[in-house]
């Protein structure tokens, strides 16, 4: 009704579940945060009554979470300080630009003065010590374990999309169920009220993220006496072993990683593309980059079209047949430069989307109306724009193909598509369980403290007793 002359109006929904509480809960925070947010204003909170009552029987009122939002003048560092001072922090980082030298330090002096860890994918360019890198698959090897012993007090949130969300809330959700007193703290200059685990934001930090971490780490003057938390993070990711299989999408997809040159750009297509790239270790030098929007195809190959016409590194790019042909036109643009580098896996269909509960829809159902089956070919478009085609069916071409793809001296444009088979694909990516290689796991935990031992045990439901080497050293 107002909302021409007020800052917000929040029209609330009538509550029937938690999810409508949880939605009012951050509306109401949204539109009193709004009251003096870049200037002062009123707002406008209009609430349903479906019935005149006049019984009035509770006798307390709720209380109801309360976000707060601080800028570089509010923030008081002391205050924050000691609101993270022995908590069990969780820094999670989205996709962006690789780090200076200077940000990665005091992300560092962050994490060292309060036994932080942070989570990230390859999209997030953020390589310290204390990264975990293949968070996906940390995730992933974790779903079923007890994650109490690692939970988690405060998630610090940082920066933009990322690959591993849905395993994240996952856990989030589980921790919640369980009653578990978990925090959420959202850093971004954009100050908006962002709530993704619904109902655990607590605290809104409108300044740079750097900022931020630069000015709570010069206010800390203690430090852990035994700190475990990170390492505990650090020891079960590196326990991890890649993917090891046939000739399939996911053995194509670690050639191609383990054989990038050095300081190229690495571009990832949505969806398929970006998951199977976080099960492998790809070289820090690579700076690798998402037209990740909302998770949808549009506009990939364009992007890496686009970078790639203004830069003299070479640009990979690493697509699903559904969204190339849904973005082939980005090959009609004149500006394609010798440095583009296409790796196309074709598997005649949407794998991301082939893998029902129920096996017969994958035969019968969603070759035709869901995963989009088909028999078509890059080769002649490819062509027909000047790139230089080289194709795979199995092992031994695959390996001509990358070392094709990955010559730095080779005269490109250059595509190399890989013909899988969808079925095969699927099978094998539901056949690998990430899991805890047990020799890598005894090795890293050789040099820990007991605390960190008894920690990771607690995690994976390892007896300590049957880890004596470590115990008894």
């Amino acid at each position: 009704m107002y909302q021409n002359i007020t800052k917000m109006v929040a029209n609330l929904p009538l509550v029937n579940n938690e999810q409508d509480a949880w939605f009012n809960n951050r509306l109401i925070n949204e539109a009193l945060l709004e009251l003096n947010h870049h200037g002062k204003g009123p707002v406008q909170i209009n609430i349903p009554i479906p019935k005149h009552t006049d019984s009035f029987s509770s006798e307390k009122l709720p209380i109801e979470r309360k976000i707060n939002r601080w800028n570089m003048e509010t923030a008081n560092w002391s205050n924050i300080v000691s609101s993270l001072i022995n908590k069990k922090i969780l820094i999670v980082c989205g996709e962006g630009s690789p780090l200076s030298k200077r940000e990665r330090e005091i992300l560092t002096d962050f994490c060292t003065k309060t036994d932080s860890v942070i989570l990230c994918d390859k999209m997030s360019n953020c390589h310290t010590e204390y990264s975990i890198e293949n968070a996906f698959a940390v995730l992933q090897a974790l779903a079923e374990k007890d994650f109490s012993s690692i939970a988690p007090d405060i998630i610090i949130s940082i920066r933009a999309n990322f690959s591993f969300n849905p395993e994240l809330k996952g856990v989030v959700s589980s921790l919640k169920t369980k009653k578990y007193d978990i925090e959420n703290w959202f850093v971004h200059p954009c100050g908006k009220v962002i709530d993704p685990y619904q109902g655990i934001l607590t605290n809104i930090f409108e300044m740079n993220e750097f900022s931020f971490f630069k000015n709570v780490a010069e206010s800390i003057n203690t430090s852990f006496e035994e700190p475990y938390f990170a390492e505990s993070w650090k020891v079960i990711s590196e326990s991890i072993d890649e993917p090891n299989t046939g000739f399939c999408h996911i053995n194509a997809v670690g050639k191609l990683l383990s054989h990038i040159p050095q300081n190229s750009s690495l571009h990832l297509a949505n969806s398929n593309s970006v998951r199977l790239a976080q099960l492998y270790k790809i070289d820090s030098s690579v700076e690798i980059h998402c037209n990740r929007g909302s998770d949808g195809i549009d506009g990939c190959m364009s992007s890496a079209v686009g970078y790639a016409s203004e830069t003299n590194e070479l640009t990979y790019l690493i697509i699903g047949d559904l969204t190339f042909f849904y973005d082939m036109n980005a090959l009609w643009n004149p500006q394609i430069r010798k440095n583009l580098r296409i790796f196309l896996d074709n598997n005649g269909g949407g794998a991301i989307m082939h893998m029902p509960n129920r096996p017969q829809f994958a035969t019968e159902l969603l070759p035709k109306y869901l995963t989009a089956h088909h028999n078509a070919s890059a080769k002649a478009w490819a062509e027909d724009r000047g790139f230089k085609y080289f194709s795979a069916r199995n092992l031994d071409e695959l390996e001509v193909g990358i070392n094709k793809l990955t010559d730095k001296d080779a005269e490109g444009p250059i595509l190399l598509e890989v013909f899988t088979n969808l079925f095969e694909d699927v099978k094998n990516l539901r056949e690998y369980y990430v899991q805890i290689n047990r020799s890598k796991l005894d090795n890293s935990l050789k040099t820990c403290s007991k605390k960190v031992i008894k920690k990771v045990c607690s995690v994976l439901g390892i007896e300590p007793s049957k880890l004596r080497a470590v115990l008894g050293r």
